[in-house]
């Protein structure tokens, strides 16, 4: 009896030795193919405000966004003559229209924490959905508030003389923003995405229509805001495709 169970034990003992490394090598295969933000999400990091706001909070946030961003649209639009006023009301809905179309796969894609920028400088947590959507709304009700003031961004005179390049420019890097984070996004956001894109875009040209017309089409300003668009917009996605990457993963071939 005794040399039956120290026989026994034995096999289990070598079966042990069989089947542990199968266990590890199925948890290094399951967690090998992750992005390296993902499998350092629980370490420590800096925190933004999004990240640790609960429901409630975003949700108050997002109200207070909307009612500066109408009171600001509001009070410019009333103090414009009538033409000026059909084509600022022209470029808002417009901005509307490609606000809508970017929130619902952007909330269904990265409405949750996530740690972007690993191993960079500006590491940190953060929801990049709320980022997004606060953030447009800010930077709309201040475009707004400074053109109520007179005060435009104005594209440098030593540049002026290269102001087609410079716009261009701006355009390719915000295009290739929106393709790097197409690259690394899950399939099914990828049209929805390219709708929204193709809807700032058309923002961004209804913008300059109006602002043409405001501004007897003066160079400086009109590059300048173009500008600060397309970097505002470029910074977005660059942050979006972060997000994107934190939820990548790989494919074995």
């Amino acid at each position: 009896m005794k040399k039956t169970l120290m026989k026994t034990l034995a096999l289990f003992s070598l079966a042990a030795l069989f089947l542990l490394p199968a266990v590890a090598g199925a948890e290094q295969e399951a967690t090998h193919l992750w992005p390296a933000a993902a499998l350092h999400f629980a370490a420590p990091a800096a925190e933004s405000e999004t990240f640790r706001m609960t429901e409630e909070e975003y949700a108050a946030a997002l109200q207070r966004a909307e009612l500066q961003l109408s009171e600001a649209y509001s009070a410019y639009h009333a103090s414009l003559p009538a033409e000026q006023q059909a084509l600022l009301a022209a470029a808002q809905e417009a901005w509307r229209a490609a606000l809508e179309l970017n929130e619902p796969p952007l909330r269904e894609q990265l409405d949750s924490g996530v740690l972007v920028y690993y191993g960079q400088a500006q590491e940190h947590k953060t929801n990049i959905y709320r980022d997004t959507m606060l953030s447009l709304r800010e930077q709309r009700s201040a475009a707004l508030l400074c053109w109520a003031q007179g005060r435009y961004a104005c594209l440098p005179q030593a540049k002026l003389a290269t102001a087609e390049e410079e716009l261009a420019a701006a355009r390719e890097t915000l295009l290739r923003a929106y393709s790097d984070n197409l690259y690394v996004m899950d399939e099914k956001f990828r049209d929805p995405t390219q709708q929204a894109r193709a809807a700032w875009l058309a923002f961004l040209e209804a913008d300059q229509a109006f602002l043409q017309a405001v501004t007897h089409a003066e160079t400086a300003i009109c590059a300048g805001e173009a500008l600060r668009c397309y970097q505002e917009l470029s910074e977005l996605v660059q942050l979006q495709r972060q997000g994107s990457i934190f939820f990548h993963r790989e494919r074995e071939e």
